[in-house]
């Protein structure tokens, strides 16, 4: 099993063992108890992807500033946490909610995305190349959308787990033109949990 693997079944095993799954949800009298309190502003999520993870878990932090709309970046740390190997991609990204549905154990969320995606095969340099690139380039970004499925769930005292499952593409028209030659169009998809407030 891969470190990703591993790290899936740890998850579900945290998750599915947590006490807001083993005991019913307290509430005031005259609450509705059949929906359950999920305002998340701030999550952290670990997973896997497709694109440019490899073997290295993909990390994913996400903030919402106002109720419908959120801004998310997620990588493996390439650069910052480790070394480089092989193709990495980071990803910046605005999310929109465009449904929301909440029930007794959670809350489902649908979400569009735009943002960017920096596509790496070496040592990352400092900002974002969009243009042509010079010979021997190791890394270029484009524009890239998204749609997202998260499911919300209350663990008490303001946190709560999240299941997030995201697909989309970037393209990138220079990347045929990388030293590691890539191409124009990457699609991915990319599975993470994770918890927030």
């Amino acid at each position: 099993m891969t470190s990703t693997g591993r790290l899936y079944a740890l998850a579900s095993v945290l998750f599915l063992g947590s006490p807001a799954f083993a005991q019913p949800r307290d509430s005031a009298p005259g609450s509705d108890d059949t929906q359950a309190d999920t305002s998340n502003w701030f999550n952290v999520r670990i997973g896997g992807a497709t694109l440019g993870a490899d073997d290295y878990a993909v990390i994913c932090v996400e903030a919402t500033p106002w109720k419908l709309l959120s801004l998310e970046t997620c990588g493996t740390g390439a650069g910052l946490f480790r070394e480089l190997r092989g193709v990495d991609v980071a990803h910046f990204r605005a999310k929109w909610s465009v449904f929301q549905h909440k029930q007794q154990a959670g809350q489902l969320r649908v979400q569009a995305g735009l943002g960017v995606a920096e596509l790496e095969v070496g040592p990352d340099e400092p900002g974002l190349s969009f243009g042509r690139l010079p010979p021997n380039a190791v890394e270029t970004a484009g524009p890239e959308a998204t749609a997202s499925i998260q499911y919300l769930m209350p663990l008490g005292h303001g946190v709560e787990a999240l299941l997030n499952l995201t697909a989309g593409f970037a393209w990138m028209p220079y990347a045929p033109d990388l030293v590691n030659p890539q191409d124009e169009w990457q699609p991915f998809v990319g599975f993470d949990v994770g918890a927030g407030w």
